[in-house]
């Protein structure tokens, strides 16, 4: 019987099989490319990730060019979700250590590679990409950052997913900024991280519905996120102060409409306003509730049309030369 599938290059995703842990559920069906447009499927969604045994791979194991994989294109969001899913389930003390960082890492790559295929200037996604590697080699030599990483296993929903979108998001907009101080860079790039960690005490009930939807005082409890996340921090050895200024200061904007301080522009750190914009941002791509998720040049039209662009113009600038043209079709 012929397992040959015809299925359009254009519509399918490849992926390192260094994406997948070994022996881990696979979340979506995993096809292997013969020719173009012509596939073989090597995994089924559910089935245990062994890739590294099939005789595909087996002789081509030292070539990384030859061990890839795809994915269709309308799984990827899915597949980004549950390997957070699964990171953010990790339990150090029981699986270790080096299992929650092979999952951090995989999908730190995955929401890059999901930023590649929205057409961003593939030397930005190339920095930001090594700049994340270098973060979570930060995060691994710091007891510190671990533990406050492993608390996102609480937060309900895709907080995991929203806080590496941040990450990522915040440290294209320094790199395009020009930023070439790496210490900088990590520290924008941790703030993201670890933005909302004041919401780790927080009823599941609030934290699964949208801003929007808040009542009046539900509203007053959740503004309180960022201070309480900062004071958290404050009690934390070796955490900089600019991260703890990233974390108090990530839902204020320049024009003096955010909280929990309405600071504007002159007040707030360089580095809050970066990971404010990027905040924004991902709360529109990702959101936290049932709202429709905005494709990312609707996300720019929707802050500078619907929100009047309340951030600082310089970041402004820069976010919308990542994320304010429309992949060009090729």
């Amino acid at each position: 019987m012929d397992t040959h599938l015809d299925m359009t290059d254009s519509l399918m995703v490849p992926l390192s099989i260094d994406h997948f842990i070994d022996g881990s559920l696979l979340p979506a069906d995993v096809f292997f490319k013969l020719q173009p447009n012509k596939y073989i499927p090597v995994g089924k969604r559910g089935q245990a990730s062994h890739f590294r045994d099939l005789h595909l791979f087996k002789d081509k194991i030292k070539d990384k060019k030859l061990q890839i994989v795809h994915l269709q294109k309308s799984e990827l969001k899915d597949f980004v979700n549950k390997c957070l899913l699964s990171f953010q389930k990790i339990d150090v003390g029981v699986d270790g250590l080096d299992l929650k960082f092979k999952f951090l890492a995989q999908s730190s790559d995955l929401v890059i590679k999901q930023f590649e295929f929205l057409g961003v200037n593939s030397e930005t996604v190339e920095s930001a990409r090594l700049l994340t590697k270098s973060i979570q080699e930060v995060a691994r030599q710091s007891h510190s950052v671990i533990e406050l990483l492993h608390r996102f296993k609480d937060l309900p929903g895709n907080r995991a997913s929203q806080a590496l979108c941040v990450s990522t998001v915040s440290a294209m907009i320094a790199i395009e900024l020009g930023w070439a101080s790496d210490s900088l860079l990590e520290k924008v790039s941790i703030g993201g991280l670890l933005h909302d960690i004041g919401l780790q005490n927080f009823p599941d009930s609030l934290l699964r519905k949208s801003y929007l939807d808040l009542t009046s005082q539900e509203r007053a409890l959740y503004e309180t996120h960022p201070y309480v996340g900062a004071q958290i921090l404050r009690t934390v050895p070796g955490i900089p102060p600019e991260v703890i200024s990233i974390v108090h200061e990530h839902h204020e904007n320049s024009v003096g409409e955010g909280y929990p301080r309405r600071l504007d522009d002159g007040k707030i750190n360089p580095l809050s306003k970066i990971v404010g914009l990027a905040t924004q941002f991902t709360e529109l791509v990702l959101p936290s509730g049932n709202e429709e998720p905005l494709k990312p040049e609707q996300a720019v039209n929707y802050i500078q049309n619907v929100l009047g662009q309340p951030f600082n113009s310089e970041c402004y600038k820069a976010f919308t030369i990542i994320f304010g043209k429309k992949k060009q079709s090729g």
